[in-house]
């Protein structure tokens, strides 16, 4: 039984990949810690639960639910501070390039200064 792949694409990949790191970056942040807030705080709730001696099937499953949601958030947060790391990066990237270009372009404005002058001593051999 072959199942037909279909060529579309997800529709927001496009979306995604026309954000700014900058915006990818402050979303998953946002994201990242209200999906860690809720999942401790019912993780709270399910302790609660547990002391006030409810079903352990229901404690139970509570738990695992916020565990879900700790643990996803904290991947979410994770992403966001890679993204934050390579602005960062970039950032401090593009400082060094644009040192290194004045750089450069100071050597070539004092060798083109020196190649004058030689041609100007060589031109008037009276001086």
């Amino acid at each position: 039984m072959n199942i037909p792949k279909s060529a579309a694409k997800p529709p927001g990949r496009k979306l995604v990949r026309k954000l700014s790191l900058q915006t990818k970056w402050i979303l998953l942040a946002i994201g990242g810690l209200i999906s860690t807030l809720y999942g401790l705080s019912v993780l709270v709730n399910a302790n609660a639960q547990r002391l006030a001696g409810i079903e352990t099937a229901k404690w139970v499953l509570l738990g695992f639910y916020s565990f879900v949601f700790l643990s996803g958030g904290l991947l979410i947060l994770g992403q966001a501070f890679r993204f934050r790391l390579l602005i960062d990066y970039r950032r401090e990237t593009r400082k060094e390039i644009n040192r290194l270009k004045k750089r450069i372009d100071s050597k070539r404005m004092k060798d083109i200064e020196t190649r004058r002058k030689r041609r100007e001593k060589t031109k008037n051999p009276t001086k």
